[in-house]
């Protein structure tokens, strides 16, 4: 089953699991979670630093980021869905992979490669 990121940034909403090729796919569709997979839990969230190039040019928006949680709960496997450029995607990914900390996701109750899509918000204040 194929989405184009468009479609998955439009239908950001709900959650539906589906499986393709051993790794668990977090789909945001009109559905309700279910199944045997169960989601990655966020345990450790800290915010990304926003870069000197977008702080200067009043760069606000949001990076979507496509990334696998293994069953150690570490993030791997990034792809930059909606990108805003100077250096805040890098920012992003950077902080996902390094610094936040997740409980993996399982199938059937036992720990399971699960690919999620996480949304980073870049605001100034």
């Amino acid at each position: 089953m194929r989405i184009r990121s468009e479609e998955l940034i439009q239908r950001f909403t709900l959650w539906k699991i589906v499986n393709l090729n051993l790794i668990f796919i977090v789909l945001p569709l009109f559905s309700k979670l279910g199944g045997d997979v169960k989601a990655p839990v966020v345990l450790d969230q800290p915010l990304p630093f926003y870069t000197d190039a977008a702080r200067k040019v009043r760069i606000e928006g949001t990076v979507l980021l496509q990334l696998v949680v293994r069953k150690d709960g570490k993030p791997d496997r990034f792809k930059v869905l909606k990108s805003l450029g100077y250096g805040l995607d890098e920012s992003a990914i950077f902080t996902v992979r390094d610094k936040w900390r997740f409980k993996p996701g399982t199938y059937k109750g036992e720990p399971a490669d699960v690919q999620i899509m996480v949304e980073t918000s870049f605001k100034l204040y």
